[in-house]
């Protein structure tokens, strides 16, 4: 059985979607919705039932002890000199998705998927 879309997931889904090029600890996401009245302990049982959906992704940190999470709606393009990450439109995902398929007889799923490289700031 699935679980319940609750107001606090539709709050946590929300913040995601609205910044899906970053990853955030638990403690970053609870400091930025936390006027919305959920509470720490929310935010944690949520963002864990989120990752084991498949919704956000669950990321062990670079340099750190720390684990961060963001939001799995779209193809990643991940910096492997400096770390960040960007959000691939959909347009561009489809279109990868769709030579892949084509030339490869293979199907990606764009949700999962992070393609390593070197962003425009750290190729200069």
């Amino acid at each position: 059985m699935g679980k319940y879309q609750t107001e606090q997931r539709i709050i946590l889904m929300d913040f995601f979607e609205k910044n899906p090029d970053h990853n955030f600890t638990a403690r970053q996401i609870y400091e930025n919705i936390k006027d919305s009245g959920i509470s720490i302990s929310a935010v944690y049982r949520n963002l864990s039932d989120l990752a084991i959906s498949e919704k956000i992704q669950r990321v062990a940190g670079k340099n750190s002890r720390e684990i961060f999470y963001r939001y799995m709606g779209c193809l990643h393009l991940s910096c492997i000199k400096c770390g960040k990450t960007f959000h691939m439109s959909k347009e561009a995902a489809e279109k990868i998705s769709e030579t892949i398929s084509e030339y490869s007889n293979f199907s990606i799923n764009v949700i999962k998927s992070v393609i390593y490289g070197v962003c425009s700031d750290c190729d200069e």
